[in-house]
């Protein structure tokens, strides 16, 4: 896909360059095994059909106003595999099955700050179930109980209330994680509307389903710490994303090591637009940037290297190296957290 398109927003380039960890074509990634979990689990549970759909990467804007990576002619990078979701819905007006699961995995892009539970080429499921008759909340806490218990085992979760445009009923999953309740994903039962809109009739059939965040529920079911560590090239650290049991941290309780640098008002304060200039100009850091937050007029680095203790003169070697980047005067404060 990249060879054929031209893209002038370098962020855009980039981002299309990263790899899709849901896709096996470009190589192995435990990610997959959440995938192919989850839908045979329900088509288990249900002995329905099962169909699987990655689409393009490149969308038509008006499909997805709130994308943020464009492209020329029109087309943008998708924000959200549920973008796909009419056009998947569609496809079977003419001829609806009596019991389909729509399946859709794939890579997103956004505009994300520099954080653990952030990126900005995260990745999504989208899993539909498409029934003649009335599907009801007690088919779909079915559908839930069953997702959780084989992508999440022994975790408790929470739904709480989530109003969208596309659902008749929707509800916010959350998992509770070390540091607190985390959001995984949205689930819900589809809006008439929707059906109305893709050809199909609300009378005979009905739609329930959810959007699930594979990043984080990697990083929950294996206990990885920062969600850079899943597009790491580290040796030992790939071999471990290549399965689903628990994650060995290589530096174990290294202390995390923090930069404070002054921002200028030449230039953004916007966490997620100074995060896209360094994942542009500084790639080679970012496994060793844990974080980087706008605090008013600072702009504070906390740096922990993957694999090793980081080293003070190392941790001042990466902080002059983002100032540099950003254009940013010299470091202010040096702190050391255990």
């Amino acid at each position: 896909m990249s060879s054929t398109i031209t893209l002038n927003d370098p962020c855009s380039q980039r981002a299309l360059a990263q790899r899709d960890l849901t896709d096996p074509q470009a190589g192995p990634h435990a990610l997959q095994q959440l995938i192919t979990d989850a839908h045979s689990a329900l088509a288990e549970k249900w002995h329905c059909r099962r169909q699987l759909q990655r689409g393009s990467h490149a969308i038509p804007r008006s499909k997805a106003p709130d994308l943020v990576r464009p492209l020329p002619s029109g087309l943008g990078l998708r924000p959200n595999m549920r973008a796909l979701l009419p056009d998947l819905l569609a496809a079977h007006a003419l001829d609806a099955p009596e019991d389909l699961l729509l399946i859709a995995p794939g890579q997103v892009y956004r505009r994300s700050p520099i954080a653990p539970l952030y990126s900005s080429e995260p990745h999504q499921l989208e899993l539909w179930r498409l029934r003649q008759g009335q599907l009801s909340t007690i088919d779909l806490a079915e559908m839930l109980r069953t997702v959780m218990a084989t992508l999440l085992p022994g975790h408790h979760y929470r739904l709480l209330p989530a109003t969208r445009p596309h659902l008749a009923l929707g509800m916010r999953i959350d998992v509770l994680s070390a540091q607190g309740w985390l959001m995984i994903g949205r689930t819900g039962l589809l809006a008439p509307a929707m059906l109305v809109s893709a050809g199909l009739d609300p009378e005979r059939y009905s739609v329930m389903g959810m959007s699930l965040g594979l990043d984080r529920i990697l990083m929950q079911r294996k206990g990885i710490p920062h969600i850079q560590l899943l597009r790491s090239e580290l040796p030992d650290i790939v071999d471990q994303m290549l399965n689903l049991d628990p994650f060995q941290l290589p530096a174990g309780d290294a202390p995390m090591l923090t930069r404070e640098l002054p921002l200028t008002s030449a230039r953004p304060c916007d966490a997620a637009e100074l995060a896209d200039q360094l994942r542009l100009v500084l790639p080679e850091r970012l496994d060793q940037i844990a974080a980087a937050e706008v605090h008013g007029t600072t702009l504070r680095l906390r740096l922990h290297h993957p694999l090793r203790r980081l080293t003070e003169h190392e941790a001042d070697a990466i902080a002059a190296a983002v100032a540099a980047a950003l254009q940013l005067p010299e470091t202010l404060e040096q702190t050391a957290y255990a």
